[in-house]
Order: C-alpha cells, then structure tokens, then sequence
C-alpha cells in the first residue's frame, strides 16, 4: 500500500509537468505555423513587389471575379499549389457531388459547401492546441482557420470596411508594400490567432474566448464598453442582456476575406472578447480580438518574418477611446494610437516604432 501511495504521488507531480511540456511543443509548432505564414507573405512579396490585400479577386473580366481572403494569395508559397490549382481547372472534379460543373479559374463564392477546394484541409491553418479545429461542414461555414491577418488599431463599416480606418498591413482594394511600414518592421505586426467557435443551434454561443459578442444598442465603441459585454456572474461568457448576446463565427470560413474569418485588431487585451456592434452608434464596426488557448497569450508573426508570444497583459493604453478613433479631427487619420504598445504595434505609419523588447 505504502509503494501503490507512493506511486499515486508521483503520478500526481509528473501528470501537470507532462501536460506543460505537451503545451510547450503546441506552443512551438503553433509559432512555427506562423512563421510559414511570414515567410510566404515576403515570399509574395519578392515575386509581386507588393502583400495580398485583405480581399483578393480570383478570375478575369470574361468569367466574373470572387472576393477571397488574403490566405488565397500564399497558398502557392506555403505547399498549397493544389488548392489553386483545382480553382484554376475548375469543372464537376472541383465539386464535392461530383456534378456540379465550376467555372475554371473563377472559385465558388467562399460559403460553398459543395466546392471542394473549401473543403480541403491542411495542418498549417490550424494551431495545435485549439481544441475546436475539427468542425463539421455546415451552411456557410466549409473549414475554419486559427490564422488572421493585422487590420490595425481602428475599426470600419463590416460591409464597406473603409480604407482610410483600416491602419494595419492588411487593407481593401490597395496592396501594401514593406516600404510603406514607416514605424518599421520589426515594430508592426502582420499575423496572429483566435480561437475557433463552435457551432451551436442557431449558431449562436455566448463563450468569451471564440464568440463574437454583438450589441443591439448604442454605445461608444471603446475598450471598457467592449468589456460591459462580459457576464460579471461568469467571465467566460457574454451576456444574454442588456443588448448584449453572441454569434459563433470566428475562424470558420478560412477561405473568406470578411472581417470576422481573416482579421484582427490590436484594441482589445489579448484572450478578452470580440465584438460587432449592430445597432449602436457605430453600426456594424467589429472589434476583433487575438485568442488562444496557450496559457497566458498568444502568437504573433512579426513583419520582419519573426514570431513573439504576447502576453495577455501587454499595455493597451487609453482603454476608454472609442475603436473610431481616427474619426477625430483633433488625432487625423495617422495619429499615434490610443491603444499603447498594443496599438502601436498594429499601425504601419502612425509615428510610433514602439518594439515589444
């Protein structure tokens, strides 16, 4: 009995240290994915002379143009020509039910279940320790991605995602292009993660980590309004009052160029919560927040192709200006960025080459 204890303790010390080290190697490999993300876009970046905007065109002025999400324009640098490739020819082999006939070179629009290149799964989309990658196909959502790119420190429309608000290296219509990241690339971030949502019935969940809380009524947009969204009876949830309610679609449609399933601003702490604010005084502007289930943080790929974990209590400065901020005559479009280092790190040109070191 004294042996069968004795084990029973030591089984209890090594199980916690096992699990942490299990963590650790997600961690890494997670960070490795990142950095495969960041090599591809210099790699785009070499052969084009220019990144992948936020929302890619596939197709020609003969066939018709589909919006695509900027992960579309790496494929080819990241082992993923196949994928392309069954775009580019197209015809009943790119259906799931081996009859509907696509048009080649042109993909289906991003919600098509039946389109198989959707439904195509490699690891790189996925970090290790998300515990919902494995989601089964729905209406509108053929595959999920962990993996979004950097829109800055200022929210837009959702629909006509305004340029001008967009500070990050991602943006509508214009490609950036390293030369144009004036606070330095090393100092601006260009990838990094959010959990998965689940589906549920109605789609909708109020899980703080992977659900995107939305507001019915008016509010300011800011950081600590953004919070009001959390249930103060379980901090894991967003409420179901007060305007407050959530969807679950984070990350479940890799293939999109919309906000929610490619992008991330840096105004909100790291693991707090998503927002899109309907109905408010800032209708249809989503605060989209960096999440993961790596203990304490998240990943992030850096634009000079390195990657750095992010604490979840890096500084976010003035958490009480509202995520329209470059709306404010007094700031300008360029202005520094309320948010602290977090904001700074989100911006390509605001005058402020705040490092993480």
């Amino acid at each position: 009995m004294v042996v069968i204890a004795i084990i029973g303790i030591l089984i209890a010390l090594l199980l916690p240290a096992v699990q942490a080290a299990r963590e650790a190697a997600r961690r890494m490999t997670c960070s490795n994915n990142l950095r495969q993300y960041g090599i591809a876009a210099h790699t785009h970046h070499d052969a084009y002379q220019k990144l992948p905007t936020l929302e890619e065109k596939m197709g020609n002025d003969s066939i018709g143009y589909t919006s695509v999400g900027w992960i579309m324009s790496l494929l080819p640098f990241m082992e993923q020509q196949g994928i392309t490739a069954m775009i580019e020819s197209g015809g009943t082999a790119a259906s799931m039910n081996g009859t509907t006939n696509y048009t080649p070179k042109r993909p289906a629009d991003t919600w098509v279940n039946n389109y198989r290149p959707w439904r195509m799964n490699f690891a790189i989309r996925h970090c290790p320790s998300e515990i919902n990658s494995n989601q089964p196909v729905l209406d509108f959502f053929p595959g999920t991605s962990n993996y979004v790119g950097n829109i800055g420190d200022c929210s837009s429309n959702w629909a006509t995602m305004n340029t001008n608000r967009l500070r990050g290296i991602f943006m509508r219509g214009n490609n950036r292009t390293f030369e144009t990241i004036g606070d330095g690339t090393s100092n601006t971030a260009l990838f990094s993660e959010r959990a998965v949502a689940i589906p549920v019935t109605g789609e909708q969940t109020r899980n703080a980590k992977y659900a995107l809380a939305y507001c019915s009524t008016t509010g300011n947009g800011s950081p600590d309004w953004i919070m009001s969204a959390i249930d103060p009876a379980n901090r894991n949830q967003i409420k179901s009052t007060g305007g407050w309610n959530g969807w679950a679609w984070n990350g479940r449609r890799w293939c999109c160029y919309q906000l929610c399933y490619s992008s991330f601003h840096t105004v909100m702490s790291p693991n707090t919560v998503s927002a899109i604010l309907w109905g408010s005084s800032i209708s249809n502007s989503p605060v989209l927040t960096v999440s993961s289930y790596h203990s304490g943080g998240v990943n992030l790929a850096l634009a000079d192709g390195s990657v750095r974990f992010i604490n979840n209590s890096i500084n976010t400065g003035t958490t009480s200006v509202s995520a329209w901020h470059t709306a404010d005559p007094a700031r300008g479009v360029y202005g520094a960025s309320p948010y602290g280092v977090w904001g700074a790190i989100g911006t390509i040109d605001s005058g402020e080459p705040k490092g993480l070191d």
